[in-house]
């Protein structure tokens, strides 16, 4: 349970980021992230000083990431201080701007996850950048953002024109957001991540990016550069989804990303364009500057639509890039030392990837059940510290996500929503239709058909039970995205020892099946005896589970959809009539058969459920966040017969079978001996009764 509540409050912080962003951490990273860019300004690639007022506000900022990182705790604190301290004395050498390169890798490193750069967690909105910039900003900055307000007459530093094509073309969009974020010492441009949510202030910097944009006639014209030469690879939205796509050597940049073009400025983009990319992208030099900054005003409004940081969004898209960032963030973490900050990423990560999973699974269940299992090796890899098989299962994940995509970017047809809902009801009714089948078997051959009732009304209690646990996980408790896996895994490994102590019975009832009058009295002295409350049980754990099952899943199709109400009606009406009719032929055929061959089947069949449930149930609690699991990477995976490749799952599965062998051999044995003991008895009893006819008649004659 304490390990359940600290998964829910990850999840509360991963959909935080404005919490997030006031740790130390946080603040150390954006405040380098400037100093290190205002370096590169005041300083050329063989470390000559060209603009000595960027300089001195690199100096500055170091500073002010020392104060904060005095503040830092845990394990990566001391090399993240020694990593800045570091990079403020190569910085006061002057050296060439690149020679900081190693000690800001190893900084972000001690950093952990908070070093990343915050992302919003919806589209930006430019209508609301432009009022918060009018509120906020205009008054130094400009109406146009040119440098110009009234407030800014006289500074020294005069503020820089935000709106200038020019002046902003080597600044990045990060930059831009750390900066607003942070604020710049000994100037009236505070820090606004107190006040500012994360989406505010990348709404302001997506404005900004907006007036830098050129004339409506240069974007015509873009647009048809675009589909001319960019399209083919990169997609008609950019989202690299172009029809060439496959046959290149590796898969171009989603130029829709928002986080992709977060971290590159006008000039970069710029480059790549002209000069092209290495074995994927040819150059276009003989495009004008008119139109290259075109193309870069058109890529970068590719990105306004996307929301990367979204926990809740339904774009696959944000959805997969959420995942494949926090799977990095990961791995990073635990390359550094923190294995339990790792897990915490890696469960988040496929917390998210919960949100199209079962979008994926109504199309290729193979598939997704496949990708599944390489987030459980991926977590379990990081928990041995087997980074090589971790960097694997990362980039099975990675390479599989476009399949993922194209799986999940259309809602289910009708058709496909009717057929997907049938299947379901039909394969969770039948698995408790076959446990109720066998309860009113029995009860019919023992005579205490007077039950039969009182089940029908435990079946509908279960029934109501699962509806309002469906319920209360869709309205209450939809925060925590894998609640659902707990639950289904709790309710499966509570049912476990109810189905195995029946079929274990059952086969104990071999002895009396030799002799059918004693049944009744054999009865009393297991749990089907004692007035049939262990039946209850039983049958109100083994049809709540598949209900609840079959609940669940049709809620997850009818968030895709919502309009398919018919098409559920429709699969719930024939599955009423189909499972009761594989009900009465299975009550029919077990009431004929003679009770060892019922025990036999029904022992069968109790043992193969509660042998499934030990590896659903443990594979639920483990997707949940409640188990850790020892992955086997070369075991095979059932999923019909709960066989997961974990080393817990097979070993409880493995007692299981044990204790079930133990006892249809003990049961055989005794069966083997009894005939003998009863053949002995028989003798025995008939030389008492002609004993007691001989002296019964000695007794006539001698009267």
């Amino acid at each position: 349970m304490k390990r359940a509540l600290r998964r829910a409050a990850v999840l509360l912080l991963f959909a935080d980021p404005v919490a997030a962003q006031e740790r130390p951490a946080k603040r150390v990273a954006n405040i380098v992230g400037v100093a290190l860019a205002e370096y590169e300004k005041g300083v050329d690639s063989t470390g000559r000083l060209i603009l000595p007022l960027e300089y001195d506000e690199a100096i500055t900022f170091l500073g002010q990431a020392r104060v904060v990182a005095s503040r830092l705790n845990g394990t990566g604190a001391d090399s993240a201080r020694l990593a800045l301290d570091s990079l403020t004395a190569l910085v006061r050498r002057r050296v060439p701007p690149h020679a900081l390169d190693g000690w800001r890798a190893m900084l972000l490193a001690s950093l952990g996850a908070d070093a990343s750069l915050d992302l919003p967690e919806r589209p930006v909105d430019l209508a609301l950048g432009k009022r918060l910039y009018a509120q906020h900003c205009a008054a130094c900055h400009g109406a146009t953002a040119m440098g110009d307000g009234p407030a800014g007459a006289g500074m020294h530093p005069p503020p820089p024109a935000l709106g200038s094509a020019e002046a902003m073309a080597d600044v990045s969009p990060s930059i831009m957001y750390r900066i607003v974020s942070v604020g710049i010492a000994g100037t009236p441009m505070v820090g606004w991540s107190d006040q500012l949510s994360v989406e505010d202030r990348w709404s302001i910097v997506a404005w900004l990016n907006g007036l830098r944009a050129p004339a409506a006639a240069d974007l015509a014209t873009a647009e048809r550069v675009w589909q001319q030469r960019c399209a083919s690879c990169h997609g008609a939205t950019g989202e690299s989804d172009g029809p060439v796509r496959s046959g290149l050597p590796r898969r171009p940049s989603e130029l829709s990303s928002f986080a992709w073009q977060a971290e590159r400025s006008d000039i970069q983009i710029a480059s790549a364009i002209r000069d092209g990319v290495a074995g994927m992208m040819p150059p276009a030099r003989d495009l004008s500057p008119q139109e290259v900054a075109g193309v870069v005003a058109l890529v970068r409004n590719l990105s306004l639509g996307d929301a990367p940081g979204a926990a809740g969004a339904s774009n696959p898209d944000s959805v997969i890039r959420t995942v494949v960032r926090r799977l990095q963030r990961a791995f990073t973490s635990a390359r550094i030392g923190r294995l339990e900050e790792a897990e915490d990423h890696a469960f988040s990560a496929y917390m998210e990837f919960e949100r199209i999973e079962g979008r994926g699974w109504w199309r290729d269940p193979g598939f997704v059940t496949a990708l599944e299992q390489r987030f459980d090796d991926f977590r379990a890899s990081l928990a041995a510290s087997d980074f090589r098989r971790a960097q694997r299962s990362f980039a099975a994940i990675e390479q599989a996500m476009p399949e993922m995509k194209r799986l999940t970017g259309s809602p289910l047809t009708e058709p496909q929503a009717f057929w997907k809902s049938l299947q379901i009801i039909l394969r969770e009714g039948v698995v408790a239709i076959l446990v109720v089948g066998c309860v009113f078997a029995f009860l019919v051959k023992a005579g205490r058909s007077t039950q039969l009732k009182s089940v029908w009304k435990t079946v509908g209690l279960a029934l109501v039970a699962s509806v309002v646990t469906s319920a209360v996980m869709e309205y209450a408790l939809e925060l925590l995205p894998t609640t659902r896996e707990v639950v289904e895994g709790v309710t499966m490994l509570v049912t476990v020892p109810v189905l195995f102590s029946f079929g274990y019975t059952m086969i104990s009832m071999f002895r009396a099946a030799r002799r059918p009058q004693s049944i009744p009295e054999n009865l009393d002295a297991t749990p089907l005896g004692g007035g049939g409350k262990g039946i209850y049980l039983l049958v109100f754990l083994a049809v709540y589970s598949q209900a609840a099952e079959t609940a669940f899943l049709y809620q997850t199709i009818h968030n895709e959809r919502s309009d398919i109400l018919k098409e559920f009606f429709a699969s719930i009406l024939i599955a009423a009539v189909v499972l009761p009719v594989i009900l009465a032929l299975f009550w029919r055929l077990a009431r004929r058969i003679s009770w060892r061959p019922f025990f036999a089947l029904t022992s069968i069949l109790l043992f193969y459920v509660s042998f499934a449930f030990i590896g659903k149930g443990i594979r639920d609690l483990h997707q949940g966040g409640i188990l850790s699991l020892t992955v086997l990477p070369e075991w095979p995976q059932l999923d019909a017969l709960g066989i997961f490749p974990s080393v817990e799952t097979l070993l409880l599965q493995l007692t299981l079978l044990v204790l079930v062998f133990y006892r249809v051999v003990k049961t055989h044995t005794i069966s083997d001996q009894r005939p003998a003991i009863s053949e002995q008895q028989g003798t025995s009893e008939q030389h008492l009764a002609n004993s007691e006819r001989v002296t019964a008649a000695s007794v006539a004659n001698i009267d």
